[in-house]
């Protein structure tokens, strides 16, 4: 039996079946409009006015093409993720006005093409059955799965860093290895402004290729990638008189300053956590094996390991310790998980073959149910619009937790407003014709009574309608595997978002509910 796992042609075939249901998870229903974070609405949001212009003209002829091009690409550099915003805006010369589904498509897509960058950098940094192995993992990962369906950069940002980093190493001329990774690295920068601790990390890269192969660090080959990573990333910036460098580092210190004040301890476990919660217990037991590679000091393997725990403790200072910030450096994570397996394999006992073989399948196993449900799960934002519409008109105006994302869907996005903690807020409001209240998760993220995230007491007219009021309509909204992802997304204290996750059984934070506002005024 062990020699049908040797046999090239049955390995392919079954990496093969593995990346085709790896690539169908990733497409599954891809073109329903479901969001389950902010950050997928926002920048479509800021887009809007111009793809809006853009699809009422339509079909334009060359002149007016690249006009709106042009202004497409302006508007794009006064946001702090550019490149992505960009990307988002082009949804105006393939869809329709009411495609939402266009930047899951776009992860969709990168999430499948980074199956052939991970082999490649596996394969010629370490062998042809890490590659493998690698991409077996990759395809099935929960959290790939998640990311590449999702309408954020991570699925794009995975793909052109590890490009970045493939190119550095193993371009044959000092010169390709500069030009091509820098600028790989700087559209990074340009997708996700976080990404401006590349230089640093590429320096202790460097620094630990440098001593476990005894070739001396490579100056050179470093500096003038970061000469070409700066010129993309400030060139870029000061076109239309500045605009993206200073909206983007505006952004960061504002994001450094948040992080004041904020730090505990047990924070520090919050990215170890994600990986048993969110993946499986089987994938956090493979991936902190990597420590026996430290012990037996075999530090050409241990480096996929060393790398992600740098990247983990980087991100567990900030104020919020998304899992999405991490994302770029899953593949090396995958790399490593499969160094232990192929370790594992080699010169062992049957015996030990044989236990790997069955926690191999045991994880698997795992993998595919949460990459079911994940690929699965719907939201009710579009749903309760619709149904709103419904009974009060398309006219129809209302109050949201989250009306970044619930704006989409309304012809005029004013007809969505957000909360605040005022009641003549609500009373002008109801003046000009708003007449419905919704309250979903996002709410105990940004309207929490003392402010801090996952606090189960809302601001008060939110907790006044949660309380005293019965909803219209109630919809189930997240699963309870979305909702740990999203909770954990959104993570600044890892005792609190858990003990919020477990309090969801009895108080269904989970749900969307929709209140009527005479309803509200009438219980004052």
């Amino acid at each position: 039996m062990f020699k049908l796992f040797t046999n090239k042609k049955f390995i392919t075939f079954c990496l093969l079946g593995v990346c085709l249901i790896g690539a169908t998870f990733r497409l599954w229903h891809i073109t329903a409009n479901n969001f389950f974070n902010y950050d997928e609405a926002v920048w479509m949001g800021r887009i809007r006015p111009i793809t809006d212009v853009i699809f009422k003209f339509r079909p334009f002829n060359h002149s007016q093409f690249w006009e709106s091009f042009n202004t497409l690409g302006s508007v794009a550099l006064k946001t702090d993720k550019a490149l992505w915003t960009f990307v988002l805006g082009c949804r105006a010369y393939f869809t329709l006005p009411q495609s939402w589904f266009f930047p899951r498509m776009v992860s969709a897509i990168f999430g499948i093409l980074s199956f052939f960058m991970v082999y490649c950098f596996a394969n010629k940094y370490f062998s042809q059955n890490v590659a493998r192995w690698s991409v077996f993992i990759f395809a099935l990962l929960p959290g790939q799965v998640y990311y590449s369906r999702l309408g954020i950069q991570e699925s794009m940002v995975i793909f052109l860093f590890l490009t970045g980093v493939y190119f550095y190493l193993f371009r044959c001329r000092w010169w390709q290895q500069a030009l091509f990774s820098g600028f790989f690295w700087g559209c990074v920068f340009l997708a996700d402004y976080r990404m401006i601790i590349i230089p640093g990390l590429i320096l202790f890269a460097e620094a630990y290729w440098g001593l476990v192969e005894k070739k001396g660090f490579q100056s050179r080959r470093y500096i003038w990638s970061m000469v070409v990573f700066g010129v993309i990333i400030f060139g870029v910036g000061s076109l239309n008189h500045g605009a993206n460098t200073f909206v983007t580092f505006a952004w960061m210190f504002h994001q450094q300053n948040l992080s004041h004040g904020t730090f505990e301890i047990f924070n520090l476990l919050s990215y170890p956590y994600y990986l048993f919660r969110l993946e499986s217990v089987f994938w956090g037991c493979l991936f902190f094996a990597n420590i026996y590679f430290l012990i037996k000091r075999q530090w050409h393997m241990a480096f996929p390991f060393m790398f992600v725990i740098l990247v983990m403790l980087i991100f567990s200072f900030p104020q919020e310790k998304g899992v999405r910030y991490v994302c770029f450096a899953m593949p090396f994570m995958v790399i490593a998980g499969a160094l232990m397996v192929d370790q594992l394999m080699a010169n062992r006992s049957r015996t030990v073959k044989i236990l790997l073989g069955i926690f191999l399948l045991f994880m698997s196993i795992d993998h595919f149910k949460k990459d079911l449900a994940i690929a699965g799960a719907e939201t009710a934002y579009e749903e309760s619009v619709i149904a709103i519409k419904n009974t009060a008109g398309s006219n129809a105006k209302f109050i949201s937790s989250q009306d970044v994302i619930q704006a989409l869907f309304m012809d005029d996005p004013e007809s969505a407003m957000p909360v605040y903690n005022n009641v003549n807020y609500f009373v002008q409001l109801y003046q000009h014709g708003y007449r419905y209240l919704i309250i979903e998760p996002q709410a105990y993220v940004s309207f929490t009574e003392d402010t801090k995230r996952f606090s189960p007491k809302l601001i008060g007219p939110l907790n006044f309608a949660l309380t005293q009021l019965k909803p219209v309509w109630v919809y189930p909204h997240f699963s309870s595997i979305m909702l740990e992802r999203f909770v954990l997304e959104h993570n600044e204290n890892l005792t609190r978002s858990i003990q919020f996750l477990h309090d969801d059984q009895n108080n269904h934070y989970h749900c969307l509910r929709v209140y009527e506002l005479k309803n509200f005024f009438g219980k004052l």
